[in-house]
């Protein structure tokens, strides 16, 4: 019982955390609230966008969980789930064939203006609520962690989203100290870092395939 819950806890915020490292909407806002109106603002921004992001977790594995007394329907589920890993694998694949010059145009600097913008909690909120495409992530990866074991029922699944959640704050105040130097080392390491996560979700696709189809 104990090993469910590490592997619940470690999962968690392995998955939210490396799942935030890629740039976006929410980090690179962190930066810009750092930069703009101080650390203590970015922290409050970061807890806003936890706090959405763990209820979008509760509901998805509150639906998951019912759905998993369907076979059929988890069958499904499960089929979705590797259509979207191998869709979003191809799309880190299709990045490597960019040309090159296309990444004159996404200079951090340019990326991050230190320009005045309302900061806080509530930005953190409104931003997180908007951000409808975590539905569809942590449908597909609780769907992951269900089959795996990795969640079980009862107090694992709370462990599991209180886990991503740290996993999530973790990573925005880690781009709130790095700055822009993480940023900077993230957008010149770009396409090696979309060949690492499109191989682990490429594997991670074929072990849902083989999941699936084994007798």
């Amino acid at each position: 019982m104990y090993m469910l819950a590490f592997i619940s806890l470690v999962s968690g915020f392995l998955i939210s955390f490396l799942g935030g490292l890629p740039l976006g909407n929410l980090n690179v806002t962190a930066i810009r609230i750092t930069l703009t109106e101080g650390g203590r603002k970015a922290c409050q921004f970061s807890v806003g966008v936890v706090l959405v992001e763990m209820l979008y977790m509760f509901f998805c594995m509150q639906g998951l969980a019912m759905a998993h007394q369907y076979a059929s329907i988890f069958m499904i589920l499960r089929w979705l789930t590797l259509l979207l890993l191998l869709i979003t694998a191809v799309g880190c694949f299709r990045n490597l064939f960019e040309n090159s010059h296309e990444g004159a145009g996404n200079d951090p600097q340019t990326k991050i203006k230190k320009t005045k913008i309302a900061a806080g909690f509530a930005l953190g909120l409104t931003l997180s609520a908007i951000n409808v495409l975590q539905i569809p992530y942590w449908t597909s990866w609780i769907t992951i962690a269900m089959q795996n074991s990795w969640v079980g029922k009862g107090y694992t699944a709370y462990l599991f989203i209180l886990a991503a959640g740290t996993g999530t704050f973790a990573c925005l105040l880690t781009f709130i100290v790095a700055g822009k130097k993480l940023t900077s080392w993230l957008m010149r390491n770009k396409k090696v870092l979309d060949l690492l996560f499109g191989m682990v979700l490429l594997t991670v696709a074929l072990s849902q395939l083989y999941l699936i189809v084994k007798p």
